[in-house]
């Protein structure tokens, strides 16, 4: 026992003498023993550099020490939120151990190791991006496996934008767009019967013209990220879709069109991400299975259009017109992906994405109200604007 004592002694003291013990100290190399005392020790800061250490010099010796700690992450609790909404902060002990994690988990990625999908699961809420690169890089099949029951775990409409919910989202886009590479039975169908179109009409009685796709922007990094007094620089990753305009991708995590790739990154956040999984990203996939491939996000979801107004008679006759033309470019999507045998005869009947048209009067004579016509065909809706309340309200 006297010798168990004095041998534990001793290793407590070269820990305080090595160069990480100091609040101001930063090693500058260590050996494999080193690295797995420091990943052992429990100590959040050792444990963060023996990551750090293991990854920069390649230790793969430390993988099944590394995939230990990365295992047992949900003993941290999860992240709370006060009653507007708003992050309430971590204590600083929680802190150091989130700190910890993303250098293991760095390292998990820098030396290919791999992760229960559980422990992805875990991960996830606060490292949404290396959740992602561990969830892609699982071998197969089991990638395929977990990614159909994330994919079934879906919402299957379109919601408003939710950040405390981006990360689920994120998973359901990475994890359709596996299924996508070797898609099961009905998996196609989904993708354009979930999808919704909306179709903006301005009724006009001059020569106005308004017509076109929405899409948006982008933007960049945000600045790099400083390590806290005595601990390693810490990395971050970004998980993005990357077209070929773009040129030739890297880190590529699922190929297709576009391309999901992952990158390491030294700044804090990044609005350059992987989006959710909207009707932008089903009809990316189907145009991708289908052999259409296309060159940006503009695929038409959000879609604008003008209709003169002539009468009353021929009115709904020429809005449904201009609902059949702006649906044909959708039934031309479905004949190829039943051409490719990716939907069956009897799914290819109903596949097509739900249209609501949302109608505006921009007439200058208002003399005559504007009559609604319904139904225009199946899965179509139309809502005329209402200027008193500032709203479309969908007819019944």
């Amino acid at each position: 026992m006297r010798f168990s004592l004095n041998f534990q002694t001793w290793i407590i003291t070269v820990l305080l003498m090595s160069p990480v013990a100091g609040s101001q100290s930063v090693p500058t190399q260590a050996s494999h023993d080193q690295i797995d005392h420091w990943l052992r020790s429990g100590d959040p800061r050792l444990v963060a550099w023996g990551a750090t250490f293991a990854a920069s010099t390649a230790d793969t010796d430390e993988l099944p020490v590394l995939q230990g700690l990365a295992e047992t992450y949900n003993s941290v609790p999860p992240q709370e939120y006060d009653p507007r909404g708003n992050y309430i902060p971590r204590t600083p002990e929680q802190k150091q151990q989130l700190d910890s994690m993303q250098a293991i988990l760095d390292a998990l990625i820098q030396l290919h190791g791999t992760l229960s999908f559980e422990g992805v699961e875990a991960a996830l809420p606060d490292f949404p991006a290396q959740a992602l690169v561990l969830f892609a890089t699982m071998p197969e099949p089991e990638r395929s496996r977990y990614a159909l029951r994330v994919y079934e775990a879906r919402d299957k409409s379109d919601q408003p934008y939710n950040w405390r919910h981006l990360a689920h989202q994120q998973m359901v886009h990475l994890a359709a767009a596996i299924l996508a590479l070797n898609p099961p039975p009905g998996f196609t169908a989904t993708l354009l019967n979930e999808t919704r179109i909306t179709l903006k009409v301005a009724v006009i009685d001059d020569d106005r013209q308004r017509d076109g796709t929405f899409f948006g922007g982008a933007c960049g990094d945000s600045f790099a990220l400083s390590p806290a007094d005595g601990w390693p620089q810490p990395y971050t990753y970004v998980v993005e879709e990357r077209w070929q305009n773009q040129g030739t991708a890297e880190g590529i995590l699922v190929p297709g069109v576009p391309t999901i790739t992952s990158r390491r990154a030294l700044s804090s956040s990044s609005c350059s991400t992987l989006s959710g999984f909207t009707s932008v990203q089903k009809l990316l996939l189907a145009r991708q299975e289908a052999g259409m491939e296309s060159e940006g996000r503009n695929v038409g979801t959000l879609q604008y259009d003008s209709l003169h107004y002539g009468s009353a008679a021929d009115f709904a006759t020429s809005l449904a017109a201009l609902v059949a033309h702006h649906q044909e470019p959708f039934h031309e999507l479905r004949e190829a992906l039943l051409n490719k045998s990716f939907i069956t005869t009897p799914e290819a009947e109903n596949a097509m994405p739900a249209f609501a048209v949302e109608i505006d009067d921009q007439r200058k004579d208002k003399s005559q109200p504007l009559p609604i016509p319904r139904p225009l065909g199946p899965r179509t809706t139309v809502s005329p604007y209402k200027a008193e309340t500032g709203r479309f309200v969908k007819e019944d």
